[in-house]
């Protein structure tokens, strides 16, 4: 017992001279502590190792529940009240001992397995039960009720009042095991000399105190964090002010930009208006000019030798006009044929329309029926039609070239001002074959998407020195010659050689077209009976 004595006076001893550092404190306590249980159980190894292993507060709960059961029949005893209350009390150890868990684990098992060790060893004596009991529960009412606390606020001040309560703690379960071990005649004597209550109550005064200097330095931790926000409100509050400052300087500016940008914006616009009405009107004056360059072009293609000596295309219209016009006969195409033609018209793989009909003066009127039908439907087209007297002229197989680009540049006076390949007066002069004139002819057309040609038989038979087949190779040149636009080449059977023309050319690219003779047979039998009524008529009245 004296050596129990002994080492709680130098704990106290120790922890007077580390009271400046909560490790120190913490350590010395749990040190001389341990050494004071094991000396106080000197004499029992399976109580040391109830002490030294890991014990925790579920342990004490057992040891307290398995207690109040031996005095569960005895409810009136004190032992069973005290136990009672202090099982109601035993989580206020744990605002403590759970702190230390976190970094000592061991220091926590040490106050629990002792706590432990004393229920276990005084179960079975009422009144040192009633005694240990009331001791805890009053000692349990001096620690600090809230663990969060010691969380929230871990400043070095809270560290230190943490460890001291600690170390009160072990001196109170280091005198609470030299008390258990003195024997019942000393614990009887020592009762009547010096009560248990008050054996304990200086202790208790101490943990009270260090209770409250937890509570106060939580309130005073809570008051200086409650400042430190109030500061930041503060800061937080003079950045908005400065920050609406801001704000409304930047919004006059703002709006003194955007009054600027309006200015500006109206000063772009009137501007841009009169720079559009310059940019049309000078659209309108290149325009114009364009207009006056292609006709100085055209004038001056048109009055070289090799195009002014060609007719022009109003002039061989008018001349087929006027000998259609002297024709009795009608030449007609059966529905069906009217089909076939509708049908190639609409044929992009169709280049060539052969017209078969019974004579060639049939043909030639049949060729003049459908240009005026293909004017008619606003169709681009060109033609080489037979003049007055062409007969007497040398013509060739060019000359037809010359005059399909003459008619082309009359539809199409656009083609001068093509910025690819124009068309120009020298290269009309320097044609000398049908190639050149081929090419010529390409470039004339370009812009539109497809071009009907109608080509007389005596004319082109007469170019070509009565050589139909020389004749057919000229209409197989024209598809090959000219890329720029779809070509719809219409002829008549007369003028071409049908049988090397169909050797020569792709099957699908050609159609032929065949007049309707018995519908023909019977006009021309109805103008005769007509005629025939008229001379009656007239030798009736002779």
């Amino acid at each position: 017992m004296a050596a129990v004595s002994a080492n709680t006076s130098s704990t106290r001893a120790q922890l007077h001279r580390a009271q400046g550092c909560p490790d120190k404190i913490l350590t010395a306590a749990f040190v001389e502590g341990r050494q004071s249980f094991e000396d106080a159980l000197c004499n029992s190894e399976a109580e040391k190792a109830w002490v030294s292993r890991r014990a925790s507060m579920e342990d004490v709960v057992q040891a307290i529940g398995v207690a109040r059961e031996k005095y569960h029949a005895r409810r009136m005893s004190k032992a069973w009240k005290w136990l009672t209350l202090f099982s109601g009390r035993v989580t206020h150890y744990s605002s403590i001992l759970d702190v230390m868990v976190q970094h000592h684990p061991e220091y926590a098992a040490l106050a629990w397995g002792a706590m432990k060790l004393l229920f276990v060893g005084i179960e079975n004596h009422e009144e040192s039960l009633h005694q240990l009991a009331k001791a805890l529960y009053r000692f349990a009412n001096c620690l600090p009720r809230h663990e969060l606390k010691l969380i929230l606020y871990p400043s070095p001040q809270m560290q230190h009042a943490v460890a001291k309560l600690y170390a009160s703690l072990i001196q109170f379960m280091a005198h609470a095991m030299h008390w258990y071990h003195k024997g019942s005649a000393r614990r009887a004597i020592g009762a009547i000399l010096k009560p248990f209550a008050l054996d304990f109550k200086d202790q208790m005064t101490e943990v009270d105190e260090l209770s409250r200097n937890v509570d106060e330095i939580a309130d005073a931790a809570a008051k200086a964090e409650l400042r430190a926000v109030h500061a930041k409100v503060e800061d937080a509050r003079r950045e908005l002010s400065d920050t609406r400052k801001e704000l409304r300087v930047a919004l006059l500016d703002i709006k003194r930009l955007s009054d600027l940008v309006s200015i500006e914006s109206d000063r772009v616009f009137k501007v841009a208006s009169c720079t559009q009405s310059l940019s049309t009107q000078i659209q309108l004056d290149v325009h114009a000019q364009g207009k006056m360059i292609r006709t100085v072009q055209l004038n001056q293609i048109m009055s070289a030798s090799a195009i002014a000596e060609m007719p022009s295309s109003g002039q061989t219209l008018q001349y087929c006009s006027a000998f259609a016009r002297r024709q009795p006969r009608a030449v007609c195409l059966s529905n069906s044929e009217i089909e076939v033609l509708r049908h190639c018209s609409l044929d992009i793989d169709i280049c060539y329309l052969i017209m078969e009909t019974r004579t060639p003066s049939d043909g030639k009127i049949l060729l003049f029926n459908l240009l005026r039908e293909i004017q008619n439907a606003s169709r681009p087209i060109i033609w080489a039609l037979r003049f007055a007297e062409f007969s007497t002229r040398p013509l060739c197989l060019e000359d037809i070239l010359r005059i399909l680009v003459l008619h082309a540049l009359e539809i199409n006076s656009e083609a001068l001002a093509s910025s690819d390949f124009p068309i120009t007066l020298p290269a009309i002069r320097a044609a000398s074959s049908q190639s050149d004139w081929l090419s010529i002819l390409d470039r004339a057309l370009v812009g539109l998407s497809e071009v009907y040609i109608i080509l007389d038989p005596d004319l082109l038979r007469y170019a070509a020195e009565d050589n139909t087949c020389v004749a057919a190779d000229l209409i197989l040149a024209l598809k090959n010659g000219v890329r720029s636009a779809r070509l719809k080449i219409i002829v008549s059977s007369f003028g071409i050689n049908k049988n090397y023309f169909a050797q020569h050319s792709e099957t699908s690219s050609w159609r032929a077209i065949r007049t309707n003779d018995a519908q023909r047979q019977r006009l021309m039998k109805t103008k005769r009976q007509h005629l025939a009524r008229v001379k009656n008529i007239k030798r009736s009245r002779n």
